[in-house]
């Protein structure tokens, strides 16, 4: 029988938001189950008492777990900028939770490793998906720190100026060190644009996506924070090859 995945393998992030303590029980129930002993950072953006009390139960349970806590809504880019500084991440990889995203499976850590170790030239994993954007998009991106002139990916639909190809939002695991290499989260996002820009940003320093799931349920609640807006038309999900 092969080993146990190490638990300096990540450092997990998780976001909640408002009254929804439901999505708050379930995450902790699985991470009691399956979080295989990884610190957990916690960032709780304008919570409700129910789920206060739920993060706070777990957090006695298990001093692995670390909260930061804002009384009003950050957004998510804010919020996980806090929890990436908190404390420098001494794991190689770092994994980021929506509330709506959990592992269901006690083997999906031990899998985590397999797809790491299979994909070496990945910078990011998860689900892989892209979008069709506008110019406007484009001219924004091309203003951002960590732009680098690489020519856009074409669209085949007209009105839409380029492809971003990218890892869906809900559960994804970079390289800890593209943290500083890029500096992200940047100042630019939205709660709406944090997974494609990243999957852009990711592009124009020359790395790379790999596809990883097993094992863990991603964005299974409607959206919950206020509708943004953005120049973008999701295009497709692309399965696993």
């Amino acid at each position: 029988m092969p080993p146990p995945p190490d638990t300096r393998l990540a450092t997990a992030c998780v976001l909640l938001y408002g009254d929804h303590p439901d999505l708050a029980h379930r995450f902790f129930d699985a991470w009691g189950r399956y979080g295989n002993g990884m610190e957990l950072r916690v960032g709780m953006n304008t919570c409700s008492p129910a789920t206060e009390g739920i993060v706070d139960r777990a957090a006695s349970r298990d001093p692995s777990i670390r909260v930061v806590r804002s009384v009003t809504n950050l957004g998510k880019p804010s919020m996980m900028r806090r929890l990436f500084r908190l404390a420098p991440i001494e794991t190689e990889w770092v994994m980021w939770f929506d509330d709506d995203s959990f592992p269901y499976r006690g083997d999906w850590y031990a899998s985590l490793a397999v797809a790491i170790t299979a994909q070496p030239e990945s910078v990011m994993l998860g689900i892989q998906a892209s979008v069709l954007v506008d110019e406007a998009l484009c001219r924004r991106i091309e203003s951002a720190p960590w732009y680098r002139g690489w020519p856009w990916l074409p669209s085949d639909q007209p009105g839409r100026a380029a492809r971003i190809d990218f890892v869906l939002g809900g559960f994804w695991v970079l390289r800890s060190d593209w943290i500083q290499r890029l500096n992200w989260p940047d100042g630019l996002m939205t709660h709406f644009e944090d997974d494609y820009l990243l999957g852009e940003a990711i592009r124009q320093h020359g790395g790379q996506l790999g596809y990883f799931r097993s094992g863990v349920r991603v964005d299974t609640a409607p959206r919950r924070a206020p509708l943004g807006k953005g120049g973008l038309l999701r295009l497709k999900q692309i399965s696993e090859s």
